[in-house]
């Protein structure tokens, strides 16, 4: 089964079993296959030349009264009935859901959104993240930094209903700092598995 996640910054194809990321170029190699797909990128939406390709938007559903709700965010949710679902990518998104219902959420800035912004205040910020003891306030700037980026997200996300699913590029870095959290790295494509399948679309 041949699936694509289609996301604001990578492109991944899932290929029984294997993911890779890919360029957009590299996408279009696969006109020809069958491809079920989600996409949040504004301009890959629709690809009226490839044919066999199904965009499983149409088949995402979540019980939600949350407006605006991206379906990313949906098919991870569908995937759970209770818990909550962190998605570490390019934005971090905290979604919530009790007795199979979405009720409610938060995004957060990703890591290099977060440091990228302190680098357009001063050079003087100009750092990467580095790892740190959430529970000892820093004694420098680097340290700040981080601090500030991981201590306050894994503070709302500890207020927040277990069983805590994470998920996206940055969901490693997450486990560090929620023990307790299941890592799912490739939870997007076990959500579009179950969509077709329940849809009857293989």
């Amino acid at each position: 089964m041949l699936l694509c996640d289609i996301g604001n910054t990578n492109i991944k194809i899932y290929n029984d079993g294997l993911v890779q990321i890919v360029s957009q170029e590299e996408l279009l190699s696969y006109q020809d296959q069958r491809l079920f797909y989600l996409s949040v990128h504004p301009s890959l939406q629709s690809f009226p030349d490839c044919k066999k390709w199904i965009n499983l938007e149409a088949f995402v559903s979540v019980k939600s009264s949350y407006n605006g709700l991206g379906v990313d965010r949906k098919a991870l949710c569908s995937l759970v009935d209770e818990g909550t679902v962190i998605d570490a990518g390019s934005a971090i998104t905290v979604d919530v859901m009790q007795d199979n219902i979405h009720t409610g959420g938060f995004i957060y800035p990703g890591k290099k959104a977060f440091f990228e912004a302190f680098r357009n205040i001063s050079p003087r910020l100009d750092f990467s993240y580095q790892d740190i003891l959430k529970n000892r306030l820093p004694q420098e700037t680097r340290s700040a930094l981080s601090y500030g980026f991981i201590a306050p997200l894994v503070a709302l996300v500890e207020k927040l209903p277990k069983p805590w699913y994470v998920t996206g590029g940055d969901g490693g870095l997450l486990l560090q700092y929620l023990p307790d959290a299941i890592y799912r790295p490739h939870m997007i494509f076990e959500a579009m598995k179950q969509i077709i399948q329940r849809n009857g679309l293989c």
